[in-house]
């Protein structure tokens, strides 16, 4: 998992488990043994879930992109609380999102033989390994230890693999504040460390994405800066002369630019035919009044600067569905709302950042994103479906009845009968007591 801020972080492990009084010694050993992992420089959190369906967000780590191990203690009543309790299904089901885009690791440690957990976790590497039950063995506390092992040569390598990260992330920093745009040669250096290192592509580009815009932004900055100092320079003359020549070196050594983006910049004016319009306005125009040389300076103002890039609204929305994918749902959040300050219309985003706020259990404030979505598009169905979910999770289920109803009405006209029969089956499961889980 890339962390912002490093190999300095602290490794954190959540174990998370249901309170039992048959595994409270188990649980005691068990905590005993980890504690001893704490020199790594890992921290633990213990995460109580409570015995029936009330699960309420009492672990907040959960919520966040913090957790780099997961550490599930399966009993029967864990994988039952799992079926019956949507909130905590969904909060699995994250995890396990999160753990497929390789962005956390997952581990069971089976402490009650428990039939058919693995349909709920599935695709994990269980803990005592060669299916060992801790509950059903004599020497416990031998089972306990070598489980202890087993988990700090996890957090050995885990820990590894961020201080490679961090590694190539300092250098990409150093490179990319003394050189931007990258020349072909330190590309090939930057590509030749990444393929030696055996980095995922998806944290390089977590790294390269986040320091690039940084140097863009930054870069943007100075080739405005320069335009300016240029258009100044040659805003009374028709050539360059020597002289001004010098200068507007001196600028773009200062800044830092390449010729060829100087000789882009210059290339746009002579273009433009910026220079010529100025030089035949001023000297065929006298005297020149106070209103035209206004009107001048806007008109080149506005030529000069008519190239600047709006925002990318789509680029950014992009971008919010990729942190929501691996799991990140706060930054994905930011991401939406970004994209919502520059488009109040955009659907996609309140329908995105709704989900992310469902995964964070931030429940009313999803609704009213979801609600937004519909304002924004009464025609667009998943919004309607969503909310249903959501206001079913929260005790309102005549509300959810009326989204899964409104939906069910919108495929039919569609002409999509088997999204149809899906809404109406969730009906169903609501009047019989049941909420449904999230749809995908």
């Amino acid at each position: 998992m890339y962390t912002h801020s490093g190999s300095n972080k602290n490794t954190q492990i959540v174990f998370l488990y249901l309170s039992n009084s048959k595994n409270q010694e188990i649980y005691k050993d068990l905590k005993a043994q980890v504690n001893g992992l704490n020199p790594l420089g890992v921290l633990i959190n213990w995460c109580e879930l409570p015995s029936d369906q009330t699960f309420n967000d009492n672990c907040d780590i959960l919520n966040t992109a913090d957790a780099d191990i997961v550490v599930l203690l399966v009993i029967p009543q864990f994988i039952e609380l799992i079926q019956k309790t949507p909130p905590l299904y969904n909060q699995i089901q994250a995890i396990l999102k999160r753990r497929q885009n390789e962005d956390i690791i997952v581990v069971p440690l089976i402490i009650r033989q428990s039939f058919g957990w693995e349909r709920y976790l599935p695709n994990l590497s269980p803990l005592p390994k060669e299916g060992a039950v801790v509950g059903s063995r004599q020497n416990i506390n031998d089972v306990l230890y070598a489980i202890a092992e087993d988990l700090e040569k996890i957090i050995n390598n885990h820990q590894k693999y961020q201080q490679k990260l961090q590694e190539y992330k300092n250098i990409f920093l150093k490179t990319i504040q003394n050189e931007y745009p990258f020349s072909t040669g330190t590309i090939n250096y930057l590509n030749d460390f990444k393929s030696d290192s055996g980095l995922k592509h998806k944290d390089i580009v977590l790294i390269e994405e986040e320091l690039t815009i940084k140097a863009e932004v930054k870069h943007n900055e100075k080739i405005s800066k320069y335009k300016l100092l240029f258009w100044k320079k040659i805003l009374w003359q028709s050539n360059i002369n020597e002289q001004d020549r010098t200068y507007l070196r001196t600028i773009q050594l200062d800044l830092g630019l390449q010729n060829e983006e100087i000789a882009i910049i210059e290339q746009q004016f002579i273009q433009q035919n910026i220079v010529q319009r100025i030089y035949q306005i001023i000297y065929t125009q006298q005297p020149l009044s106070p209103i035209l040389l206004a009107f001048i300076i806007l008109i080149v103002i506005f030529s000069i600067f008519s190239d600047v890039q709006p925002i990318d609204k789509d680029k950014l929305l992009k971008q919010a569905d990729n942190k929501l994918e691996i799991g990140n749902y706060k930054e994905a959040i930011k991401t939406y709302t970004e994209v919502i300050k520059i488009d109040p219309l955009n659907s996609k985003a309140y329908i995105g950042r709704g989900e992310a706020l469902v995964f964070m259990n931030n429940y009313k404030a999803a609704i009213q994103d979801y609600t937004q979505a519909i304002n924004n598009y009464p025609e667009l169905v998943l919004p309607y479906m969503n909310r249903a979910v959501v206001s079913c999770a929260l005790g309102n289920k005549k509300g959810a009845i009326r989204d899964y109803q409104k939906a069910a009405n919108l495929y039919e006209k569609q002409g999509l009968i088997e999204d149809r029969n899906g809404a109406i089956k969730r009906l169903q499961q609501i009047q019989q007591n049941q909420c449904p889980l999230r749809a995908k």
